[in-house]
């Protein structure tokens, strides 16, 4: 079993320990800049994919960044780790997308906005040392295409509000020492680091895991202040965020279409006859 479930008293000991060592990101040393044209691509879990499809946090970044006119390209995949990324494993056919380098040159990536180890750290301290190593060759990969990457700490496990749902806040000893190896990642390769673990905002999802959609802009915001972006105000915001999700979902049904098959799969161009009355191609069909 990988979890602890039961939290034992050195553990919350440890807990309280390792929350007082974490140092405190209050904001990115150098506010984060956009070329013209260039492209942010968003990579992670669930939680990614969701606060892509809420609007929030590209909302923001499109408004501070409207003379810039960036694109962003959501290539999150729910349950995604730094270990397999649904965007990869998900292309099996020789003509889809490519490998994970094909695709990030293929959107022309720029700026990739990771989130990862939640997760991974229901592992346990024993795969500590996996995550660290397949993290710094995920991003090995990033910096192949990307000028900056950005990694962004998982928030906190919560205790959820059902009792029927697992507690995972018992498993925030194990996560913070995922979070410490992030901002060592981070600090040994001069990467921009938003944490959203060590002072979180309470009360964020209602599972103890996944962001609540009432909680997606206070999210997005603080990501946002610490990649010190200045936020427009909500009047603007609200106006832009529409026209944010109809591209998003216009994205997500490109990228990740109901009908792989179909629509980029070997079907697309297969021919099912060559016409005639009298011709049957019982080969071709099969």
């Amino acid at each position: 079993m990988q979890g602890n479930w039961m939290m034992k008293p050195q553990s919350k000991l440890l807990t309280a320990l390792l929350l007082l060592a974490l140092p405190t990101f209050s904001q990115a040393q150098d506010p984060l800049q956009l070329a013209q044209h260039e492209v942010v691509v968003l990579m992670g879990g669930t939680n990614m994919v969701r606060l892509q499809q809420a609007g929030h946090f590209e909302s923001i970044l499109t408004q501070s960044f409207a003379s810039s006119r960036p694109k962003f390209r959501d290539l999150a995949w729910e349950a995604d780790t730094v270990f397999r990324q649904g965007s990869v494993i998900e292309r099996w056919r020789k003509d889809g997308f490519g490998s994970r380098d094909d695709q990030l040159k293929r959107v022309g990536a720029n700026v990739i906005i990771a989130q990862f180890g939640q997760l991974e750290s229901m592992a346990g301290p024993q795969g500590l040392d996996r995550f660290s190593q397949s993290y710094q060759q995920l991003i090995d990969s990033f910096q192949k295409q990307a000028r900056l990457v950005v990694l962004v700490t998982p928030t906190p496990f919560e205790k959820p509000a059902s009792p029927l749902v697992p507690d995972l806040s018992q498993q925030n000893a194990d996560l913070a020492l995922y979070v410490n190896a992030i901002k060592a990642i981070a600090t040994d390769r001069k990467l921009v680091l938003v944490d959203l673990f060590t002072s979180p905002k309470q009360g964020l999802t209602n599972n103890g895991m996944h962001i609540k959609p009432s909680a997606q802009p206070v999210v997005a915001g603080e990501i946002a202040r610490q990649l010190g972006v200045p936020i427009a105000d909500e009047e603007k915001l609200a106006t832009l965020r529409p026209a944010v999700i109809e591209k998003h979902r216009l994205w997500f049904d490109y990228w990740r279409p109901a009908n792989w098959k179909l629509l980029y799969g070997d079907d697309s161009r297969r021919q099912f006859t060559r016409g005639g009355d009298d011709y049957i191609p019982f080969k071709e069909e099969w």
